[in-house]
C-alpha cells in the first residue's frame, strides 16, 4: 500500500473515534501521535478492534491516545488518559493482549506473520514479505 493509501486508512480509523485523538492538536507540546500510527498498514485491523473496546469502556469519552507505534517487532498503544471504566491496570492488560497478537501478525499485510530478526531489527512479517524485504524466509538468529 502507498503512503497516501496509507494516510487514507488511518484517517478512516482516526475519525471513528476522535475524541481520543485530540492531542494530536494539542500545543505548544508536539506529542507522537501528531505523526500518525508509526506502524505500517496490516495492523490496522488490531489498531480499530482495540480502540473499539477501549470506547466501548469509555462512556465518559476521557481516554487519549499518546502514541500508536511497532517496536521490538510488536504493537504498542501507549495512552495519556484511560478510558473512565477501566483502571490503569485492566486497560494496559487489554493493550497487552493486542500486543501479543501483533506478534503473529504481518505489520506489512495483516497475514500470519512470525517475528523477524535481521541484523538488530525486529519485524513481524509472513513468509512473503520476510523474502521481500530480507531475502530470507528463516531469521538470522537461531
Amino acid at each position: 500500500m502507498d503512503r497516501q493509501k496509507n494516510l487514507i486508512q488511518q484517517e478512516k480509523i482516526i475519525k471513528k473515534y476522535e475524541y481520543m485523538f485530540e492531542l494530536r492538536h494539542a500545543t505548544p507540546v508536539i506529542y507522537p501521535i501528531k505523526f500518525g500510527f508509526e506502524c505500517e498498514e496490516g495492523w490496522y485491523r488490531l489498531i480499530d478492534e482495540i480502540l473499539y473496546k477501549l470506547n466501548s469502556e469509555d462512556p465518559e469519552k476521557t481516554c487519549r491516545i499518546f502514541q500508536i507505534k511497532e517496536k521490538f517487532g510488536g504493537l504498542k498503544i501507549y495512552l495519556d488518559k484511560y478510558p473512565s471504566n477501566l483502571d490503569s491496570t485492566s486497560a494496559n492488560e487489554l493493550m497487552f493482549s493486542y500486543d501479543k497478537q501483533s506478534y503473529k501478525i504481518c505489520e506489512v499485510c495483516g497475514d500470519p506473520g512470525t517475528l523477524c530478526i535481521r541484523s538488530g531489527w525486529y519485524q513481524t512479517l509472513c513468509d512473503k514479505h520476510r523474502l521481500e524485504r530480507h531475502g530470507l524466509v528463516t531469521n538470522d538468529i537461531p
